[in-house]
């Protein structure tokens, strides 16, 4: 990873998973995406997709998501919310560890 961020520009991995970062939770966040994820979502594609990459941010980037906290404590705020499933909030609760 480290010889990957040198090659884009970047002067650590930590920078390189902030640009991306960035760019996905934005997403998340003008879109309210979120919001319709369900025990299901690992089953219909884009929904998928997306939930998909929200949990490797959570499990991968470490300090690359510090400067966003807020936006993914929006979102694990909301997925902690008993409208969701069981599953969805317990998923949610696994992801906390890796903050």
């Amino acid at each position: 990873m480290e010889l990957l961020a040198k090659n884009c520009g970047y002067t650590n991995v930590s920078e390189l998973f902030s640009n991306e970062v960035s760019v996905v939770l934005n997403e998340y966040i003008s879109s309210e995406s979120y919001l319709n994820w369900n025990k299901y979502s690992s089953e219909r594609h884009f929904l998928f997709i997306i939930r998909y990459k929200f949990e490797i941010i959570m499990r991968n980037c470490k300090e690359g998501v510090t400067k966003f906290l807020p936006l993914i404590t929006k979102i694990l705020i909301s997925l902690a919310n008993v409208k969701h499933e069981p599953e969805v909030r317990m998923d949610n609760l696994i992801l906390i560890e890796f903050m």
